[in-house]
């Protein structure tokens, strides 16, 4: 049974939310029990290849009790996002950035399947690239990245998504 764990919700002491997510399994989280709600210690951790994310098997200190968990970096508090007429910042939203593909990827099959791998696809890309400074990545730079990874994964998607973002993609040129 997989517990999802998100960052904004641990008790931690040496977090720190920056841009280097990617080395999140060096973090020592501290997470309670969901039984007892007393301490618990990692009999067994693992980062996942290919998402920024740690898989961590937990045994409770007091009850015995064993649970895993999934921990992944809450976005939207570790990034901003600059819009086009530089004057606001929000917080990243991986929600928008779904939403947007699923409706692009709308003609598959797949299509929620295809959105998600493709979501995390896309945020591995902005991170690696060096798209972020300082915590704040701009609307264009999102834009460009998404529609590059759509074009080769699927053309009519990707076609859908420029309809939809059309004013974005031409300043990013």
């Amino acid at each position: 049974m997989y517990f999802p764990v998100h960052l904004s919700r641990i008790k931690s002491k040496e977090i720190s939310l920056g841009i280097q997510m990617h080395a999140l399994w060096l973090q020592r989280i501290q997470v309670i029990c969901l039984y007892c709600q007393n301490e618990t210690e990692v009999s067994n951790s693992r980062a996942k290849a290919r998402t920024p994310s740690v898989w961590r098997r937990r045994i409770c200190k007091n009850c015995v009790a064993q649970f895993t968990t999934l921990e992944l970096p809450d976005y939207a508090k570790a990034l901003c996002v600059k819009t086009l007429d530089n004057k606001k910042l929000s917080p990243f939203s991986r929600d928008k950035l779904f939403i947007s593909l699923y409706k692009s990827l709308g003609h598959r099959m797949d299509a929620l399947d295809s959105a998600t791998a493709l979501t995390t696809t896309i945020i591995g890309r902005l991170i690696n690239k060096k798209f972020i400074a300082s915590g704040v990545i701009e609307t264009k730079s999102i834009c460009k990245v998404t529609f590059e990874v759509l074009k080769r994964f699927d053309p009519l998607a990707a076609s859908t998504y420029k309809a939809y973002h059309l004013a974005t993609l031409k300043r990013s040129n």
